[in-house]
């Protein structure tokens, strides 16, 4: 793919330079800490619905049903895969407790 050898991250070279050089253009930017903090939030959002379609289509074509929580960070806050809703740790955990 015309990468460097040494390159060793997840995204491909050619994206993660693309993104590199464009916060490098921009980091003088009054407005680019809110413009950067909104592409996040919506490109973790858009993550997160899509991760959740494919639960529940995967669990409906398999016919399973477990407690499982999606959360894209390791946050006090997650998703509920069952429901689809949040759920904090300590609603998790007392869900636990009380069985």
């Amino acid at each position: 793919m015309g990468e460097n050898e040494d390159w060793d991250s997840f995204l491909p070279e050619n994206i993660g330079t693309a993104a590199s050089d464009f916060q490098d253009r921009h980091e003088d930017d009054d407005d680019f800490d809110d413009l950067w903090d909104e592409y996040n939030e919506e490109k973790y959002e858009l993550f997160e619905d899509w991760f959740c379609t494919c639960w529940k289509e995967a669990s409906a074509q398999t016919e399973t049903r477990v407690h499982a929580y999606f959360s894209i960070h390791d946050t006090y806050f997650r998703t509920d895969l069952d429901t689809l809703k949040t759920i904090n740790d300590d609603e998790i955990a007392e869900r636990y407790i009380s069985k």
